[in-house]
């Protein structure tokens, strides 16, 4: 390296690149060097945003002097104005604007270079801005701007400006329910618009490209982690990640006071839903109730869906069960203890233990349709079976009947 730097200089700069390989190699940090075609000289400055603050302390590098003979010079420029060839300015919390300062000792063509960006890509727009030409560039990797000067340049001010923008900060708002997509992003931007931003979509999750003409642009999705981009027309573009929560779901749970009435019989409804929620029930015959435990009776024999939706604060839950209704002069129960119903992988098993009376059993949809030949066994000591193959999974009923009394299970399949 051509330099008029003293051996003291050297020293400094030796100091200062071992306290920027110390650094963490994703720290944010660039570098910028002047140089000339006229001569072999240059020198350059560092700016590291990991440790310091603004203003000078221990951390920061003195610049000492600024060029000399044919040599040009430059300094990055501290908060409080002090000349630093190492720059520890600390983390960017807002926008910010870094003095670059030069100086030559030739007139002529000078070329300004920014290079070793580290972690500021998409995090930060930055641009370069000549205050003497009242010009912004775009930084990039590597970006040489080239530029004239002549030794009677004064120093002060600085002719230089490095100003980055503040990370995109964004705040959210709850969706009103998990599987709402009522949550908001909202994100200011700095600048005047417009600007385009990649986000996924709040109905079909895709990722899909919107344009924004003010500040804050508020984005519009469900619950969950997000990543984004927004792209200024300059053509900076910075990344956010995001969070939107929901409000706690309510949960929806009711019982029956019976699972098989009769024709008339007063059924009762427990709703043991989240404290707090609105009560809509529907049940399965074009009867409605809003009551928050509710009673109902059926004219018709049939086998009824009975639903409970629950809504919290907007937020909706939904709960079902089937009831069946026979006619009142359907013969009696079976014994709890007489009839037991086991599923297995393909078919119902049914044991009957304490009657020796022909047994039959036949399976019917949740609707009241027959889905299998009822079955009959002369020998109720031993077990009915009663295929299921085929069958969608959802909720049966199983009637198991002999001469006497008569009994039907809910059975459900998950196969």
């Amino acid at each position: 390296m051509n330099s008029p730097f003293s051996t003291t200089a050297l020293k400094i700069t030796a100091v200062a690149v071992c306290i920027a390989m110390g650094m963490e190699s994703d720290a944010q940090s660039f570098r910028v060097k002047i140089s000339t075609g006229m001569n072999g000289f240059y020198d350059e400055t560092m700016v590291h945003f990991g440790i310091g603050v603004p203003t000078v302390d221990p951390n920061d590098i003195p610049k000492i002097g600024m060029g000399g003979g044919a040599a040009p010079g430059i300094a990055s420029v501290s908060a409080d104005g002090a000349d630093l060839m190492f720059n520890a300015h600390g983390p960017i919390s807002g926008d910010i604007s870094v003095p670059i300062k030069v100086s030559c000792g030739v007139n002529g063509a000078y070329t300004l270079t920014i290079y070793d960006v580290q972690g500021l890509f998409g995090v930060s727009c930055i641009t370069l801005v000549d205050q003497l030409l009242q010009t912004s560039v775009p930084v990039a990797q590597g970006m040489a701007y080239n530029y004239f000067m002549n030794t009677a340049a004064p120093i002060d001010p600085a002719r230089f400006l490095i100003h980055m923008s503040a990370p995109l900060q964004a705040t959210t708002t709850n969706a009103t329910c998990p599987n709402a997509n009522d949550g908001i992003v909202s994100v200011p931007v700095s600048g005047v618009g417009p600007w385009s931003v990649m986000w996924p979509d709040a109905q079909t999750g895709q990722i899909v490209l919107e344009t924004f003409t003010t500040s804050p642009i508020d984005l519009i999705g469900g619950a969950g982690n997000y990543s984004a981009t927004v792209s200024h027309s300059d053509g900076c573009t910075q990344g956010f990640i995001a969070t939107i929560g929901s409000e706690a779901a309510p949960i929806a749970a009711f019982a029956p006071s019976t699972a098989l009435a009769q024709v008339g019989e007063i059924v009762t409804f427990s709703n043991n839903s989240t404290i707090g929620t609105d009560a809509n029930w529907s049940f399965g015959d074009g009867g409605t109730s809003a009551d928050v435990q509710p009673t109902h009776a059926y004219s018709q024999p049939g086998i009824y869906t009975v639903s409970l939706t629950a809504n919290l604060n907007g937020c909706e839950a939904l709960a079902s069960t089937l009831v069946e209704v026979e006619d009142a002069n359907a013969v009696g129960e079976i014994s709890p203890v007489d009839v037991a119903v086991f599923v297995q992988a393909d078919r119902i098993m049914v044991t009957c233990a304490e009657t020796d009376q022909p047994l039959n059993a036949e399976l019917f949809s949740a609707s009241g349709r027959s889905v299998s030949p009822a079955q009959r066994s002369l020998n109720s000591n031993s077990p009915m079976y009663v295929s299921t193959s085929g069958l969608p999974a959802g909720g049966y009923i199983l009637r198991v009947w002999n001469s006497t009394a008569l009994r039907s299970f809910l059975v459900p399949l998950t196969h």
